[in-house]
């Protein structure tokens, strides 16, 4: 296979230089064709049952070209590797970045794989952003995210030639993603409104091809069995040029026979992380959860999990959807009660709540104050000399994250009843990393880690009390917090008089 392929490699190499034909007139054999294409990173979300999710989530990478035709290429190997050492210094940066080879080195599979050393030769990489060509159909595939503002999102509901379609109805879909009053209630636009307290907002595409931000688009094959990817191209490149105005995201809806799994998963959604656009299998649409997971992969999320078999160890393959308390992870549930927001860390990345996050570092000063639950900050119920979230860090240890987990509202769906209006604390290190359950704290409990920071001592934190709700003391309202720093035995503490967790550092 090498020895055929480096044949063909040197006669491109020679097919750029010129000759003398039989005439004496200089010509010029013109260069094989290079694919230019822009790398994004996957994240899937895989079906461990009826009402969660969990096992093993797929990481791919892609790699998407749009012209003369949208062609998605798929990478096997370690893109990231392709980095080290450019000069000047660059890094991989998802959906950003930018490959170019000659189309030779791949097949109909339209897999570049990096395992391959002549494949690997042949391919340069960018790290800036490139715009590859004008868009010819009105789509914003080059517009990168942010997370804040309104933004339109195009829903595509996919059919094949034999009929396979979506269970869901283009109405249904409008609903799901759009239309409360349609969808039991809830929907991805009003949970990722209601979390991010107004400013994160997504609303139907416009255009006369659309009808209430949805399109049914259909392939002339039978779809059952393809990957998502092939039949992602061939639908987009099915869009009209006319009729779509600019938008940001998209959300396709495949029949229940796509695979959307590269490893033999029950794959039931995908995201481009980050990035605008996210795929779903049939049937699991209406989980509104599911749309406000992927979109949250779309926002630069991880998954969030946590140490459900309680052996001390966090597994990535088996516990990596287990934090219960957040939509990155799993327990979907039912259609009417998809309401769920992030947990600390990824809140905190989000930087929704910016105003009211705290930043603490145990070694250096100490730290009071009332931590809010997200619903009542969405409604204003917070004053600015209180928390939604808190961030433990110190140089040596990774950071914690601290949120009082109100359930109510738009955060009001939780079947784990273990971390209801309980303050948990969770780790992660780093933006876009996966978060871990550390502790789930209820009054009077503590959570302590040893050796904090390296520095022999132990950190502690202890949640004192709740501020009962105004409507006679029937629930916790909020969970306010007192941050003391016990350090070589001397104390200082700082108390805002509301709530009361205790961080303390002993020697």
């Amino acid at each position: 296979m090498h020895s055929s392929s480096l044949q063909f490699f040197l006669a491109v190499v020679a097919s750029s230089l010129s000759f003398l034909s039989s005439t004496g007139v200089a010509q010029v054999i013109p260069p094989e064709s290079q694919v230019k294409c822009t790398v994004s990173s996957i994240l899937s979300t895989t079906l461990r049952g009826v009402q969660s999710v969990g096992a093993v989530g797929d990481y791919e990478y892609v790699c998407t070209a749009d012209s003369p035709i949208i062609s998605t290429y798929k990478i096997y190997g370690d893109v990231r590797s392709l980095f080290t050492g450019l000069e000047p210094p660059a890094f991989y940066q998802s959906s950003v970045s930018v490959l170019t080879f000659p189309s030779s080195i791949v097949g109909d599979d339209k897999v570049i794989d990096l395992s391959d050393d002549i494949v690997r030769a042949s391919v340069s990489v960018s790290p800036h952003n490139i715009f590859l060509s004008d868009q010819s159909q009105n789509q914003s595939q080059g517009q990168q995210n942010t997370n804040e503002g309104t933004f339109k999102g195009l829903a595509i509901r996919v059919v094949d030639s034999t009929g396979d379609e979506p269970v869901e109805s283009a109405n249904e879909i409008y609903g799901a993603f759009f239309d409360d009053s349609i969808n039991f209630g809830v929907s991805v636009k009003s949970v990722l409104s209601g979390c991010s307290a107004g400013k994160f907002n997504i609303i139907p595409a416009t255009g006369s091809a659309l009808t209430n931000g949805v399109i049914e688009i259909t392939v002339n094959y039978a779809v059952a069995g393809q990957y998502y990817s092939d039949v992602s191209d061939d639908v987009f490149n099915l869009l009209p040029s006319t009729g779509i105005d600019d938008y940001t995201y998209t959300f396709m809806i495949f029949p229940e026979s796509v695979n959307l799994s590269s490893s033999g998963g029950n794959t039931v959604g995908k995201g481009s992380f980050p990035g605008t656009k996210t795929w779903y299998k049939s049937t699991y649409v209406q989980y509104v959860t599911l749309g406000v997971h992927e979109i949250g992969h779309n926002l630069y999320l991880g998954h969030s999990g946590a140490d459900y078999n309680n052996n001390g160890v966090f597994d990535d393959d088996e516990e990596e959807y287990d934090d219960p308390s957040c939509t990155m992870g799993g327990e979907y549930g039912s259609t009417s009660d998809g309401q769920k927001c992030f947990n600390a860390a990824k809140v905190y990345y989000l930087g929704w709540f910016s105003d009211y996050q705290g930043d603490m570092t145990p070694t250096n000063n100490a730290f009071g104050g009332t931590l809010v639950g997200v619903n009542d900050a969405g409604n204003d119920e917070i004053s600015p000399d209180q928390y939604v979230t808190v961030r433990v860090s110190d140089s040596g240890a990774t950071d914690l994250y601290l949120m009082y987990n109100r359930v109510e509202g738009v955060n009001k769906f939780l079947e784990n009843i273990y971390y209801r209006d309980k303050v948990v604390v969770v780790e992660q290190d780093g933006a876009g990393e996966q978060s871990w359950v550390r502790s789930v704290l209820d009054q009077g409990e503590t959570y302590s880690q040893s050796n904090w920071a390296k520095t022999g001592m132990s950190l502690q934190v202890e949640f004192l009390n709740n501020i009962p709700s105004p409507d006679n003391n029937i629930s916790p309202f909020h969970s306010s917090l007192l941050f003391s720093y016990f350090f070589m035995k001397r104390k200082i503490s700082k108390n805002q008089g509301m709530t009361n967790a205790l961080f303390s550092c002993h020697c």
